[in-house]
């Protein structure tokens, strides 16, 4: 909630408000401008406005802003739709609480995991290279959060559900 003052009162901005009241009507809305503006933004690529400049046009510049313009538009609204969405979907299970523990340590490990197992991509494929890349990324980020809190001096809690 945002507050904002306007000829010195005070007004709160609540956008999950905003998005709870007009529910039926952003949805719809969002999701037909949506699909018209992912037309033209498909149009656009099609008569390549980013790579104007091989085609000797003097307007090329133009032609990218236009299409920079037709983007920015179309990710604005696939956020509002996600977001509106979202907003009435509620996710929880023991796997995503367990992920979400672990959600710092699977951020700093995962890179790691993707470089140094990458011969496995080159051997085996990229099925295989996946599959390990997110098992040995879900063990080892596991590993650290246990001897984090271990260093902390805290108990796991890897497993108990409660978040410390």
């Amino acid at each position: 909630m945002k507050v904002i003052k306007r000829n010195g009162e005070e007004v709160q901005f609540d956008i999950n408000k905003i998005i709870k009241k007009g529910f039926v009507f952003i949805v719809p809305v969002t999701l037909v401008l949506f699909l018209i503006v992912n037309v033209i933004h498909n149009k656009l690529l099609d008569f390549n406005v980013y790579w104007r400049e091989y085609y000797h046009d003097s307007n090329h510049q133009l032609y990218k802003l236009e299409g920079l313009g037709a983007e920015t538009v179309f990710e604005i609204l696939f956020l509002v739709l996600i977001v509106a969405i979202m907003s009435k979907i509620k996710f929880g299970n023991p796997v995503l609480k367990y992920l979400g523990k672990i959600s710092l340590e699977i951020i700093m490990i995962n890179y790691l995991m993707i470089g140094s197992l990458y011969f496995v991509y080159e051997k085996y494929g990229i099925a295989i290279y996946l599959a390990l890349v997110l098992v040995t990324t879900l063990i080892c980020a596991s590993l650290i959060y246990i001897i984090k809190n271990f260093v902390l001096e805290r108990k796991s809690g890897l497993f108990d559900g409660k978040i410390q």
